[in-house]
């Protein structure tokens, strides 16, 4: 968290381009989330009455209620998925090369 932050604001104000260094850490990062979204899926949790839930699939619904969605969402690596599509094209025609990167701070 402190990386998306510190770092992503930083890039979408003053930083017109990836380079390969940019492009490895955001991947590594939305890996490490990605990573997290499996630990949670396996992860016991307690419920309203301060049980212990250690079944799998009533976890894994418990998570897929609640958050599972948006921690899915921050997986996505959105910088790679952007630069060769229309859209990216469309970014650029409009003069907004950055716009794409503010999406990073969803996460």
């Amino acid at each position: 968290m402190s990386y998306t932050v510190t770092v992503t604001p930083y890039r979408v104000g003053f930083v017109d381009s990836d380079d390969w260094l940019w492009i490895g850490l955001e991947l590594s990062i939305d890996i490490l989330f990605f990573v997290d979204v499996i630990v949670n899926c396996m992860s016991a949790y307690y419920d309203a009455t301060d049980t212990l839930i250690v079944d799998q699939r009533r976890i894994f619904v418990h998570y897929a209620e609640t958050w599972m969605l948006i921690d899915l969402l921050s997986c996505v690596p959105f910088s790679l998925l952007f630069n060769g599509s229309a859209y990216g094209s469309l970014v650029r025609v409009s003069k907004l090369p950055r716009l794409y990167r503010i999406l990073k701070i969803a996460k």
